[in-house]
């Protein structure tokens, strides 16, 4: 337990924690995930977070009612075309 908390606090105190709606961010829109939302349905939200403090991320797909974190969701597209 004392590993995984050095790890999960080694960047020091977080400052701030930022949700992006990547559908409405025009960089991540029609950069890294513009493949990805072709292929998820308008009516899904896809948001993308930023924590100001150390490196890391992910991206939240709201989906069944909940929320969905999902690691390298943009990444997504590339696998889908490797495993046509």
């Amino acid at each position: 337990m004392d590993k995984i908390a050095d790890e999960v606090t080694k960047g020091g105190e977080i400052k701030a924690v930022e949700a992006i709606d990547v559908r409405k961010d025009k960089d991540r829109s029609t950069g890294q995930y513009k493949r990805l939302l072709e292929i998820i349905p308008k009516d899904v939200p896809v948001f993308d977070y930023e924590v100001r403090r150390a490196n890391g991320g992910g991206s939240f797909v709201y989906l069944n009612h909940r929320w969905i974190w999902i690691k390298d969701l943009d990444t997504f597209p590339k696998i889908l075309e490797k495993l046509k």
